[in-house]
This record gives C-alpha cells, structure tokens and sequence, in this order.
C-alpha cells in the first residue's frame, strides 16, 4: 500500500476551470494580486500536501500554465500569483487525458519537457469500442448508482437494449455511457431498460425490418431441433403492442426457387406466416413474479413439402443422433441410367401453435411449454422419372395428422448469476468472477433438467407396399427399372410417443467460451420390434451399421459441446 493512502486525494478538472483562473486555482494567490483578489487563499496544490493530486484533461491547460506546473514538477516549490517567496510541498502527481499528447507536442501546443516529466509512467486505456467486454458491468454499474441516488427501481437491461450498448461506438467514452445509462434510468424508472428508453443518438428505432435474422425458436425444446423449420429466412417485424410489458412478432418466411414439375412447390420451398406474443405481466414488480413471462405463437404454412434441408431428417431428439420420427420421402423403388421408380410425399399445410411460460429470478430459470403441430393434406406420391421428366404421378393416399409436446427444463446457477428472458429469447448471463489460468476465478457454473413427451398420431405411421411400375404401366420405350422391386411406404418412420429426459451442467469459462456436458434418455413405451420406435442414429458417427435408421425402445447418450460466441 502507499505511504501517501492516508494523505489527502484532490481531484482537478482542468477543462471546469476558467482559463483566466486556472493559475490561481491551482497555485493561489495573494490579496490584492489582481481584480476581485479581496484575501489570499492556498491553491488546490497546496490542499494536496502530503498526498496525491490528480489533474484531469491535462491537455487543456494553456501554455503559461504549462510552464508553471513544469517548473512546480522540477523544483518541488512553487509561488502564489503575485508573490515572490517560495512554497514547497510533497505532493504525487497524477494526470489524465482523452487526447494524444505526442502528437499535440509535435503541433507546438503541449511543452515537450513537461510531456516527459508526466509520462514517467504511462497506462494506456483503450476506448470503449475495443473493450466491449467491459460494457455489460459498466451498465449495471450505473444502475446500481443511479437507484441508490433516487427512488427508481430499474432490475436490468432488456437483451436487445444491451445489444444496441455494446454495439455501440461511444466516442465519448464512460462519461458518455453513464449519460445515457441514467437518462434510461430516468425514464424507465422501474423494470426492464428498452430500446426505446436509451438516448436517440444511441437507440434504433424498434418498428423495423429485422435485419439481424433472428429465430423465433426458444432455445429450449424437447428436441434438438423443433418441429416448426428453421425461421430465418425472411422478413420479421418487431414491435411493443402496451409499453414495456407486451412485444409483437409478425414474420413472412419462403423458401427459394420453384420447380416446374413440382404440383405443389419446390421441395426446398416453404412459406409461413407467423405471429408472435411475448408479454411480461408483472414487470413492474421488484418481487419473484416479476420474473415470469408468457409467450403465444402461431404459423400457417401452404405450398409445402418435407424438405432435405429442413424437414426430411424429421423430429432430431436431443442426442443429436436419434430422430423421434423420420419423413420416409423419397424412397427409390429402383433405378439405372438417369431412370428412377420412387415414391414421394408432399404436404398441403402447416399450422404451429405454441405456449411457453418462462420464469427467471436470481440464479433460478425454468420453462414450461406446450407445443402442437398439425399437417393437413399430407398425400404418397407413385413416381417415375426418366432424367428430369415426371412420366408418372399416381397419387397413393392422402391424410391429416399432428404432433404434441409438453416440456419442462429447470436451470439453476450454482455460482449466483441469473439467466434474463426477453422478446428475442433467453440471455447466457456473463461469469462474475471469470476464468483466467494462473490468475483464479471459478467462471459460471449451471446445472440443468429437463424432461419432455413427444406424441404423434398414429395415421402419420401407417404402411403400405408399393411395388414398381411394370413396362405395360409406362409408357412404350421405358426401362421400368422399378419392376419386381417394392418398398414398404408410409409417411413417418418412428415413434408416436417418445419420452425424455436430461440432466446437464455447463460450465462458461468467460464471456465467449462455454463448455455443456449433457446426459440424455429416451425412451418409446409404445415399442414394436420394426414398427414403433426411436429412429437410432447409430450411437456414434461411426454409427452402427446395423442399428442405423433402425427403431429401437431406449437410446442413452452422453454429450460434450463447446459454444464459442463470436
């Protein structure tokens, strides 16, 4: 510690202080020395005897007054203004400034001498913009101060809020974050900081296109992947319905392209319209209810089929191997020389709906949610192609059916921290005591659950044989390449109902590096040896050839993922 902690630290503006008296400010003066000196005083200098004077925004001091502390700095003495006597004093100097002083030197307009004698010893602190690590802490910060200095009850920043903060350049550095911070603060008053509550300079407007891609999945699910297809590609608008407590989602989602040859749409293709309710009731409360938010969502989809790229793998399960059911399209009866007997399937229409309660207060989170999607018009194509021509099309069947799940996941951070929820999804909270080798800190640790059923109707499973096109049913000069072979078709390969659960803990190292190891069980109660099951996905990724693609009752995994943030 040093000798000078219990010495006197005096702090000085230089940029607060009238040029015309900054001199006096610091050195004193004598009475008389000029207009208005009606009785000597002792300058800030002299207030600082024994301990540390910091002298902010050095920079701005003129030239004569360069000179004067240059001399101060060299000597040890100094003279009131208008006196001839000496004074001494023992004092540390420490000086600050958001401008280059090197190159204010070379411009002639900072002493050479006195730029050596302040640089004894140099800390360098980057800008805001390149250390937005920083940001996050420095936000809550300035809540904490600004709640104690008034009546406001402000819990935190809403995660799209704190996007637009850390994004941000902040030319103005922390004095620049803390201004809008308590502006937000101001006009928030209580609850969640918004978008809207930060200065215009800073927030962008809220009623927009989306631009940013995000999905309208939470980040929990039953499975791995959910049922409704990857949201994001397209269009989403965004925008509060009631102030603070209810936020509305509308999005158009398509696929690409259309094939000529297609009775429906491309099988790459999929167009959804989506509506979105996120509402925080009782925001406003600083009690455990304040942590509880409901969601609502719906989509419609037509012109559709199970795709490659978005549904043909089917209901993934949360082992990242395993399907709890499969689309079974395209399946080839046989085929030689550009020629192909198969049998595909398309979808008429989609409709999602979805209802999640969320809870998160303190280090507790937890989520419950009912899932339930219904396809409509879902028909068994017969199909023959020779290279890129459709010579038949004979529809097979044609059904309805749906799938249901109900979920639950509890979380609880064992190191303190608090996962947040918003509009745009679930927020990882940053360590508060981050990991650094060689240096300690634990980083945040979680341990989680979760368990889930999964039905789907029975129709969806139904099978039947198909066999391939005799030459007599082609027309003259087709190789039936399907002839003699079949397939047994049907619109899903599974399980109707599959269980699951899933204990897990995580480990975030720092802000950017988070390890989640995963325990996973499911189950089929339903199973039938060939008929009703999990789709296995081998146990590996160098999968069992033999268990691949077959149904089974149980499948166990153990799950190792390393998440980088970019």
């Amino acid at each position: 510690m040093s000798p000078r902690r219990a010495g006197p630290f005096v702090a000085v503006d230089s940029s607060a202080i009238p040029e015309s008296l900054l001199e006096s400010e610091l050195f004193g003066d004598r009475r008389g020395a000029f207009t208005g000196a009606l009785q000597g005083k002792s300058g800030i200098i002299e207030s600082a005897n024994a301990g540390t004077l910091f002298l902010d925004e050095v920079s701005n001091l003129s030239l004569q007054v360069q000179a004067k502390l240059l001399r101060f700095i060299q000597e040890r003495s100094y003279r009131r203004v208008g006196e001839v006597r000496e004074r001494t004093v023992d004092v540390r100097m420490v000086s600050a400034t958001n401008r280059a002083l090197r190159r204010l030197v070379d411009e002639g307009e900072f002493l050479e001498d006195l730029y050596y004698r302040l640089s004894v010893i140099t800390i360098e602190i980057p800008s805001l913009k390149e250390r937005r690590e920083n940001i996050p802490p420095l936000v809550y910060h300035f809540i904490r101060k600004f709640n104690a200095a008034s009546s406001y009850r402000v819990e935190d920043v809403r995660r799209d809020a704190m996007d637009i903060l850390v994004d941000h350049p902040w030319p103005g550095s922390v004095r620049q974050l803390e201004n809008a911070i308590e502006w937000a603060v101001i006009l928030r008053k209580a609850g969640l900081i918004q978008p809207a509550d930060l200065p215009e300079e800073v927030a962008a407007a809220r009623h927009e296109l989306d631009p940013s891609g995000r999905s309208l999945e939470e980040l929990e699910r039953p499975t791995s992947q959910p049922v409704y297809p990857f949201c994001n590609r397209g269009v989403l608008l965004w925008g509060e319905v009631i102030d603070g407590r209810v936020t509305c989602n509308l999005g158009a989602h398509t696929g690409a392209g259309i094939d000529v040859d297609a009775s429906r749409c491309d099988i790459d293709d999929h167009k959804d319209a989506i509506l979105r309710l996120f509402a925080q009731p009782f925001r406003e409360s600083a009690g455990a209810l304040g942590g509880l938010s409901v969601v609502g969502q719906g989509t419609y989809g037509s012109g559709s089929v199970p795709t490659n790229r978005f549904e043909l793998a089917g209901l993934e399960s949360a082992d990242y191997e395993s399907s709890v059911w499969r689309w079974r399209t395209e399946q080839t009866i046989g085929s030689a020389l550009g020629d192909s007997d198969r049998v595909t399937a398309e979808i008429g229409s989609r409709r999602r709906l979805a209802a999640e309660l969320l809870y998160a207060h303190g280090p507790l989170a937890a989520s419950l949610e009912w899932l339930d999607v219904s396809y409509a018009d879902v028909v068994l194509y017969h199909d023959y192609w020779t290279g890129s021509r459709r010579l038949m099309h004979d529809q097979l069947s044609t059904c309805d059916g749906g799938v249901r799940s109900i979920s639950a996941w509890l979380s609880v951070m064992l190191t303190g921290e608090g996962k947040k929820v918003d509009d745009s999804g679930w927020t990882q909270p940053d360590p508060e005591r981050p990991f650094v080798p060689g240096e300690g800190g634990s980083g945040a640790w979680e341990l989680r659950a979760r368990l889930s059923t999964t039905e789907t109707d029975e129709q969806l499973f139904a099978t039947q044989r198909i066999y391939g096109y005799t030459a007599e049913q082609l027309p003259e000069g087709s190789m039936a390449v399907g002839e003699g072979g079949s397939v047994s078709s049907s619109d899903l390969q599974g399980a109707t109902i599959v269980h699951e659960a899933t204990l897990g803990v995580g480990w975030s190292v720092n802000r950017n590096l988070r390890f989640q190891l995963d325990a996973t069980t499911l189950w089929a109660p339903d199973f039938a040896e060939g008929v009703d099951g999990i789709v296995s996905g081998g146990n590996s990724n160098l999968a069992d050839v033999q268990r691949k693609n077959a149904v089974v009752e149980r499948e166990h995994s153990l799950g190792l993922r390393c998440i980088f943030r970019v």
